[in-house]
């Protein structure tokens, strides 16, 4: 089994979970009606784009190892790439659906103002289409399912999986295929935002509006984005790697990407592909570069990483839990809330992937050609070609 190591990515991985939980956490005390910082631009924004780069970490990921399994065996083996993808992404996403559809609901503590209550309507064409994982479909349409609606972001990403592999394995051309992809995604949500203003004249605004809601979930070409990201990393590497991995570039790229996260910086219409390109470039120095000036590459740290999936997805259950069940003892103080709510979601998501996700991650290694983990000796070998190549040491063939 051949392995790639990518440093630092657990890292990114756990603080775009942690970002979903900071606007979890605030949504469901505004939706519990109790003291929150929802209205702040940062809280409000923060969950969608933390899973922005989730999407582009994945596109980064997926595109590379699949690149490097065609380099290594001349092809792509499809049948193994779903097996690994079922393995990883469906036993958590099967248990929080069920649970979320069929146990939940009858216990108060996982009770959601106005969500839960809606519950039942529609409730056999929601549960279908969530066991399709199509939640982004038929979340574009209804309403939340309380404990359950952070799963659109898998529906996405499963749909993404769907093709990707196709295209890596078909096309000699993948960058013209990214930036096709990336061209269609973006005319589209023009139009659509575009033309709302005569749908909503026209008497279809729910429509309209569903639908806008369902493109910007299917966010592709920010996943396009990672692609590309992982094209240029996987080629030989570029003149501009010199400068994206520069320290002044670097220093730049991390101060403008905090501040704009937040005050919630706001671009109409192209706001996820604008911050999309952020992220792939923190992902790029993050990963590739000998130089990064951050460095997440510390065992807790990478812990929180792994079990960041899990966390991910069963994060919204344990704030409802805790509110539920101390709001009506009296126990509001904040940081105890926000305290109970982060370590219960931890310890859950630990005991989720020690006894349940692990067990499903060892069947995984078997139909896996590439790996992404560590590999010291190609990663030294690996790092000093690019450190020689940002300080002028080695030089391109550009032929």
């Amino acid at each position: 089994m051949n392995k790639v190591f990518f440093p630092n990515l657990n890292g990114i991985r756990f603080l775009a979970a942690f970002g979903v939980f900071l606007h979890h956490f605030e949504q469901y005390r505004y939706i519990f009606e109790i003291d929150n910082f929802f209205d702040i631009p940062f809280f409000e924004g923060i969950g969608k784009l933390a899973v922005i780069c989730f999407f582009v970490l994945s596109g980064f990921l997926i595109t590379y190892l699949l690149m490097e399994e065609k380099k290594v065996k001349s092809t792509i083996t499809l049948k193994k790439f779903y097996i690994r993808r079922i393995l990883r992404i469906w036993p958590v996403y099967f248990l929080l659906v069920i649970a979320g559809f069929l146990l939940l609901p009858r216990f108060s503590v996982f009770h959601v103002p106005d969500w839960s209550e809606h519950l039942n309507g529609h409730f056999y064409l929601k549960f279908l289409f969530y066991l399709l994982i199509l939640p982004n479909v038929i979340a574009s349409f209804t309403y939340p399912v309380a404990n359950v609606s952070q799963s659109w972001s898998i529906g996405t990403e499963d749909q993404f999986y769907l093709a990707w592999p196709f295209i890596v394995k078909k096309s000699n051309k993948l960058l013209n295929w990214f930036l096709g992809i990336i061209i269609v995604y973006v005319l589209i949500k023009l139009s659509i935002a575009l033309l709302q203003n005569t749908f909503q004249t026209a008497g279809l605004m729910f429509l309209w509006s569903s639908i806008e809601k369902f493109w910007n979930f299917f966010a592709v070409d920010c996943m396009a984005l990672g692609g590309i990201g992982a094209y240029l990393a996987h080629k030989k590497p570029l003149e501009w790697f010199r400068f994206i991995f520069s320290k002044p570039f670097q220093i730049a790229l991390y101060a403008t990407t905090v501040f704009l996260l937040l005050i919630n910086f706001e671009i109409p219409v192209f706001k996820y592909e604008f911050y999309a390109i952020l992220f792939i470039l923190i992902i790029l120095n993050a990963a590739w570069n000998p130089k990064s000036l951050i460095n997440f590459e510390f065992e807790p740290f990478n812990y929180l990483g792994k079990i960041s999936y899990g966390f991910y997805m069963y994060h919204p259950a344990m704030i409802v839990f805790v509110i539920n069940y101390f709001i009506p003892l009296g126990w509001t103080n904040y940081f105890a809330l926000f305290a109970s709510s982060l370590s219960l979601a931890v310890l859950f998501s630990i005991i989720s992937f020690e006894f349940y996700e692990k067990g499903f991650l060892i069947s995984k290694n078997k139909f896996t050609v590439v790996e992404s983990g560590l590999s010291e000796n190609k990663n030294k070998t690996l790092l000093f070609k690019l450190k020689n190549l940002i300080t002028g040491k080695v030089r391109i063939n550009k032929g």
